[in-house]
């Protein structure tokens, strides 16, 4: 076929079904490829053409978390599942854990009360929320929070004193 002789809208009609023709190719190719993967072979890329990002940070796990009440409930009921009962804290064989409390056990479960379980919970909803969490220990030591803490002062007071809260942390509380 000699291109020359065609007129302008013939050379634009020849060059858009060749162009329409190495589309069609490349959906059968990627249709072939992923072995019935990928369904939609007319928009592979249907995220990008919404403006959806292709990496997913913390921030728009935390929105979706904020604004969407399945992802809430999802992260509650998770959550809720797995703190129904508060571990025990055993000192020696598991075997001898329905036997009398040894002083390490009793000092240990009066420190972790509701309170600071309560706190564990909520880290752990971070958790799921972001990649990480944690805990930040407040002490009643008379410090700054920049400062060493104080053994002496600590030492000196019962356990369950010496701690003042757990304050949860996620992901995206940390800032320089």
């Amino acid at each position: 076929m000699s291109y020359s002789n065609l007129t302008d809208e013939q050379l634009l009609n020849t060059v858009q079904t060749a162009i329409n023709s190495n589309q069609d190719i490349s959906r059968q190719r990627l249709a072939y490829a992923s072995q019935g993967l990928v369904n939609n072979t007319k928009r592979a890329f249907i995220d990008r053409e919404f403006g959806y990002p292709e990496n997913l940070t913390f921030s728009d796990f935390y929105k979706l978390y904020k604004r969407n009440s399945a992802a809430r409930g999802f992260v509650e009921r998770l959550s809720d599942i797995c703190w129904l009962d508060y571990p025990k804290f055993i000192d020696g064989d598991i075997r001898e854990q329905d036997s009398k409390l040894t002083t390490w056990e009793k000092i240990v479960t009066d420190l972790f009360n509701d309170k600071l379980w309560s706190a564990i919970t909520e880290a752990d909803k971070r958790g799921i929320v972001g990649r990480y969490s944690g805990l930040i220990i407040q002490l009643r030591d008379s410090r700054k929070w920049e400062e060493p803490v104080d053994t002496v002062v600590l030492n000196r007071l019962e356990p369950k004193d010496a701690i003042v809260k757990l304050i949860p942390a996620r992901q995206g509380d940390y800032t320089q």
